[in-house]
This record gives structure tokens, C-alpha cells and sequence, in this order.
């Protein structure tokens, strides 16, 4: 859930980012993003390594690092043609609703509170 909210106020953020016009709450704003960003890699870190089964956490890092490697190659190659076609402060509006709309489908997918968290290969007390 902490990611899916960081990455929901990235959003936002991003859609509000080309209305700024003064250089330093630009980069108050940069900051609070790349504080969201920063937020989620601890926390996917933690949760992939707690509930990957002791012997194949490495394998589950590994194969997350390239999962993430993967999105950022393709967020590249998405967002190119957009900035090329249209301006810049447009590819942040329209990267703030891409990411907007992903975590609401991820949100829903992922139905928080009906799985329980699993530590150490048991499920996790309250």
C-alpha cells in the first residue's frame, strides 16, 4: 500500500509539475517526487524479500531489479514519441495519468487487506 500511495502522489504531482513557474518550488516539487520514489524501493525490497522463501530471495531481488530495468526501458520508449509529438509539460501531464491510471488498476488487482503477508514462511501476526 505505501507504494501504490507514493506512486499515486507522484502522479498528481507530475499532472501540477508544468503549472509551476517558480524555480524554487519546482524544485520543492522534485523533491517531494523523488521522496515518493524513494519511499517505494525500500518497501518493494522488504516486501519481496518477506515473501519469497529464504533459499530464493536472491533470485526474487534479481529478478525484480530486471523487472524494474524493464519498466524504466519501456516508460522510455513509451514517453519518447510523446514528448517528440507534443511539449514537455504535456508528456508530465500525460505521464501523471498513465501512472495514475495504473495504480488504480493495480489497486484493484491487487485487493489490499485480502492477502495476508507472509514472514519467514509464515503468515504474519497482527
Amino acid at each position: 500500500m505505501p507504494v501504490l500511495i507514493a506512486l499515486f502522489i507522484v502522479s498528481i504531482l507530475y499532472m501540477i509539475a508544468p503549472l509551476i513557474n517558480n524555480l524554487l518550488l519546482f524544485i520543492v516539487f522534485y523533491f517531494i517526487i523523488y521522496s515518493m520514489v524513494f519511499i517505494s524501493f525500500p518497501a518493494v525490497n522488504s516486501g519481496t524479500a518477506n515473501t519469497s522463501p529464504a533459499k530464493q530471495r536472491g533470485l526474487a531481488l534479481g529478478t525484480l531489479g530486471v523487472y524494474t530495468s524493464l519498466g524504466r526501458a519501456s516508460s522510455t520508449a513509451v514517453m519518447s514519441p510523446i514528448w517528440e509529438s507534443f511539449n514537455i509539460s504535456n508528456t508530465f501531464i500525460i505521464a501523471g495519468f498513465l501512472i495514475a491510471f495504473l495504480v488504480i488498476v493495480l489497486y484493484f488487482i491487487t485487493k489490499p487487506g485480502s492477502q495476508q503477508p507472509v514472514v519467514n514462511g509464515s503468515p504474519a501476526s497482527d
